[in-house]
């Protein structure tokens, strides 16, 4: 996902992209790999009162933009699951949630949000 991600900023579609919700060492590790850096890393404050020392001092190193947000911790619960799928003609048919993503576009120098949604994978027996 994040080479798609490299790929919409290379073709100027997209200014900047980051990550939410990472562990440290998985934020880190991608920075390392990745051929365009995050420039953003954002943190629940639900599950957190505090941004680790460890990420802020990274970010810092980095000159990269730490924020916060408030979402729930359950983007998707099975109920959409099941619409999202029903949808699709799969009634009937056991599906798993692979992996969500959560976009934001964000307007720059404002800080403000214009527009949020998700893409998930979904992996379905059947």
């Amino acid at each position: 996902m994040w080479q798609g991600l490299e790929d919409a900023v290379s073709r100027g579609t997209v200014a900047s992209i980051g990550l939410a919700d990472v562990s440290t060492k998985l934020f880190t590790e991608l920075y390392e790999w990745a051929k365009i850096k995050p420039s953003a890393v954002q943190v629940n404050l639900s599950s957190c009162c505090i941004v680790s020392p460890e990420l802020s001092a990274f970010a810092q190193q980095h000159d990269i933009q730490v924020l916060t947000h408030n979402d729930p911790a359950e983007i998707v619960d099975e109920e959409v699951v099941s619409t999202i799928t029903s949808c699709l003609g799969l009634s009937g048919v056991q599906c798993q949630i692979e992996w969500i993503a959560r976009h934001r576009t964000i307007q720059q120098c404002f800080g403000l949000v214009k527009d949020k949604g998700y893409t998930l994978a979904l992996a379905c027996d059947g």
